[in-house]
């Protein structure tokens, strides 16, 4: 069984069924986990549709950018989880975000920038299991970041380090001039 990275909180585990990976899907917000599920069998004389739909409050101090599913090994359990809240820091003038992509390789995630909305995309294709994995992350890069210099990196363990530079300075001080009225 795979190891959680230290720090790592599980926000839920849902059991299965006779549901598949590719019918699941997760969305979140900065609040909640919202798991939906769809499976329909088609039979001769008709069909059934089975669907779900489970609302998990997000634990408090858990970054929603950090959410992961997985599905345990023996395929009956989607164990949700997320790290805690870490905030972008400056560090050397660097804006900074790690994101779990654990079991994902570096050819299948692609990062796109539209404006300062930064999304990564993970997707795996196991042809063997007919099944897909998928994971979705958008930041919102802050104003003082230089989009152009956006980089990442996987880590081994998984962990996709985001980095970009920063602009501005956090602080600044400026001279306040005014209008006079002086008539020489």
């Amino acid at each position: 069984m795979e190891k959680p990275y230290q720090g790592t909180i599980k926000i839920a585990c849902v059991l299965l069924g006779h549901y598949h990976p590719e019918e699941i899907s997760l969305a979140v917000d900065s609040e909640k986990v919202l798991v939906l599920g769809q499976h329909e069998v088609h039979r001769e004389d008709g069909s059934e549709k089975y669907e779900f739909k489970r609302v998990f409050k997000l634990p408090q101090g858990v970054d929603a950018t950090t959410v992961t599913s997985r599905i345990t090994q023996d395929g009956r359990v989607l164990v949700i989880e997320g790290t805690k809240h870490r905030e972008g820091e400056a560090n050397d003038g660097k804006f900074q975000r790690k994101l779990d992509f654990r079991g994902f390789k570096p050819e299948e995630i692609k990062l796109q920038l539209r404006g300062n909305k930064l999304i990564i995309t993970g997707l795996q294709v196991c042809e063997r299991h007919q099944s897909r994995r998928s994971a979705n992350r958008c930041i919102l890069l802050p104003d003082d970041v230089d989009p152009s210099s956006v980089t990442s990196f996987l880590s081994k363990e998984g962990l996709l380090t985001i980095e970009a530079s920063r602009v501005l300075p956090r602080k600044c001080n400026f001279d306040v001039t005014g209008e006079t009225d002086d008539v020489d």
